[in-house]
């Protein structure tokens, strides 16, 4: 099973679906994290995960880890065309192998 790593260059939170910029050494490509996997993972970084870094990362919810700069892993991902030239990588809960926050040492999951 192929995985994919990419850090989040931007993250716009106004939508129901957070709409990022993903790089990885190939370059750029917009993308969309479902609402769900934003739900799901909020309540399990809050109640499983002990934050590394504390003071930066506040009490370790969703929203001070998915960040820019923070690096997901992902597997069997899709990629929607909207038209040609423009692409979107759809992350859904099930994507999500592990989530590294910046200046980490130990993935989330």
């Amino acid at each position: 099973m192929a995985k994919l790593a990419v850090v989040i260059d931007t993250i716009d939170r106004t939508q129901q679906d957070a709409v990022t910029t993903l790089k990885d050494p190939s370059g750029t490509m917009k993308g969309t994290i479902h609402r769900k996997a934003l739900e799901e993972f909020r309540s399990e970084i809050a109640v499983r995960v002990v934050c590394v870094t504390a003071a930066h990362f506040g009490c370790a919810t969703y929203q001070h880890v998915v960040q820019v700069g923070t690096v997901l892993v992902l597997q069997n991902t899709s990629v929607f065309t909207a038209r040609i030239g423009l692409h979107f990588l759809n992350i859904t809960p099930r994507n999500i192998v592990r989530i590294f926050a910046p200046d980490s040492h130990r993935g989330r999951r």
